[in-house]
């Protein structure tokens, strides 16, 4: 039954997590971070396609004794692109000079390709920013290189379209 103007359906490449490190120089008057304090901003770069895929030669059961097969249309969202993280972390000083009262460190990552399939037909959100979660495992200020460092991980999350 194969078709030439059907579209399969894929599936992603991958929903694992992202592993991430950021880091940034700071002020040698910089004596610790406040973790509690950090503030998260993700945001998609959004690639976002809306479509359809089609399920060739689907068992369907009607009744106890009688199977359709039938081909079976679903509705996609697939992104693919970049995501960009901006982190704003605040910071103490040992009281020797002024510091700013937090540093911005950004980061940028390929979210890889993600296909989302639906019943019914779905289109893309017009905000992706909380498509993306951001787990920070571990922020450490590094007082031999006077650099904040920023270690986790980012999770692409599936639309919740109602």
């Amino acid at each position: 039954m194969a078709n030439n103007c059907i579209n399969p359906c894929t599936c992603s490449d991958g929903n694992g997590p992202i592993p991430f490190e950021v880091s940034t120089q700071v002020n040698n008057c910089v004596s610790g971070i406040r973790e509690e304090g950090i503030i998260v901003n993700p945001c998609l770069l959004n690639n976002c396609k809306a479509g359809y895929c089609i399920k060739e030669d689907v068992p369907v059961e009607i009744c106890p004794d009688e199977t359709l097969r039938c081909n079976l249309k679903f509705y996609t969202l697939t992104f693919s692109g970049d995501g960009e993280v901006t982190f704003s972390v605040p910071v103490t000083n040992g009281e020797t000079c002024e510091v700013p009262e937090a540093y911005t460190l950004y980061d940028r990552f390929d979210i890889g390709q993600h296909v989302f399939h639906y019943c019914s037909e779905v289109c893309c959100p017009e905000n992706g920013c909380d498509l993306i979660e951001v787990e920070i495992t571990e922020a450490i200020l590094d007082q031999e290189t006077m650099q904040i460092i920023l270690r986790g991980f980012y999770r692409f999350n599936r639309p919740n379209l109602g």
